[in-house]
């Protein structure tokens, strides 16, 4: 009876050292493993060894693709790519996959001899990449005279948030809206709905430029005259814009990838994207830049895809940190199923700052596994 005993505690201390996980590293399935898939930028990417994207000449055509998929339709098409995103103070115009760009619902008019885009359906859709420096921006519109509907209501939206509105004169052009200081971080989609004039506008009364935004209901959609298609019934008249440009916008930096690292320096953001089936983590490792300067900033957050943040891992140059070098980490994600994406990014200011490396990046499964809700954080 006393062997029995003994067997039996053995067998229970066996199995709670299994399911701590005492049986030995599991082998991770690495995210990456081909080379970069940057997003084209406005110009060059300014890190060294990073690949280089540049802004694609624009090519006749009378509509604008529906989004970066129309653009380039593998660049998040599954776990083995990366997307590369910096900040720019000029929107590219189409066809560009630039992170900044004229996106979706603009069609192209030749107009007092310059190509010009005109929001075909009432609206428009610009891109804007944003890492999270939290300052206010400046959204500047060149808007064309010819055609312009003076008193006519802009409103600029993020998803359902009004975040800036105006009124179109011709004497406040250029037209310059300011934008708030939080706006999402990542690629944010910033929607021009056009309205008709309102009858204070109509009477003379009301702003001549941008406002800072207030929430509020979007304008009706409309349809361009003049410069833009022919009107439709009971419809507004939408203008034509020549460009857009937003500032104040941080000095691109750049990204590489090496097998399963990430090295990346000065300010940009890399998008990875995966499926998870809830049983795993993520884990790596973060080697820091080896002589990081004041004010520079590294972040990795796990997020859905509509950018819900489910974990997140940071590192600023602190004392404690730099003494600590080299930092793994593991990021409970079990009980999330379906597609997210990784996003990394990295903030060093007008200065810029030496590159860092998230090493082996990979999910595990920890299916079995005694995790805290904290671990890695």
């Amino acid at each position: 009876m006393p062997v029995l005993v003994y067997l039996a505690l053995w067998t229970l201390v066996v199995y709670s050292l299994a399911a701590a996980g005492c049986r030995g590293e599991r082998p991770a399935m690495p995210l990456l493993g081909v080379a970069v898939r940057p997003a084209a930028a406005a110009g060059p990417v300014a890190a060294a060894g990073s690949q280089v994207a540049t802004a694609s000449q624009p090519a006749k055509a009378s509509r604008v693709g529906a989004g970066p998929q129309a653009a380039d339709p593998q660049l998040a098409a599954g776990s083995g790519g990366a997307e590369v995103l910096v900040e720019s103070s000029r929107f590219a115009l189409p066809p560009s996959a630039a992170g900044n760009r004229f996106d979706s619902g603009w069609a192209r008019r030749e107009l007092q001899g310059r190509e010009a885009l005109v929001p075909e359906s009432g609206s428009g859709r610009l891109l804007s990449v944003n890492l999270g420096e939290e300052v206010p921006r400046t959204l500047t519109l060149d808007l064309s005279r010819e055609g312009l509907p003076e008193g006519g209501r802009l409103s600029v939206r993020v998803g359902d948030r009004e975040v800036a509105q105006a009124i179109l004169r011709a004497a406040a052009l250029p037209l310059a809206l300011r934008l708030p200081d939080d706006l999402p971080v990542g690629l944010v989609p910033l929607d021009l709905v056009f309205g008709p004039p309102s009858e204070a506008s109509k009477g003379g009364v009301g702003p001549a430029a941008g406002l800072e935004g207030k929430a509020g209901a979007g304008a009706p959609q409309g349809q361009a005259l003049g410069a833009g298609p022919p009107a439709r019934r009971g419809l507004p008249a939408v203008p034509a814009v020549f460009g857009a440009s937003l500032s104040p916008a941080l000095p691109a930096g750049g990204a590489r990838v090496e097998g399963a690292d990430v090295v990346m320096g000065g300010n940009c953001l890399v998008y990875l994207h995966c499926r998870l089936a809830g049983m795993e983590a993520l884990e790596g490792t973060f080697v820091p830049p080896a002589d990081a300067r004041a004010g520079q900033r590294f972040e990795l957050s796990v997020e859905r895809l509509d950018g819900t943040p489910i974990r997140r891992f940071g590192w600023r140059p602190s004392f404690w940190n730099r003494l600590r070098g080299a930092r793994r980490f593991q990021l409970p994600l079990r009980g999330t199923r379906g597609p997210v994406r990784v996003r990394l990014i990295a903030r060093a200011g007008d200065a810029g700052g030496p590159p860092a490396r998230w090493q082996a990046l990979g999910l595990v499964d920890v299916t079995g596994e005694i995790l805290t809700p904290g671990q890695g954080q």
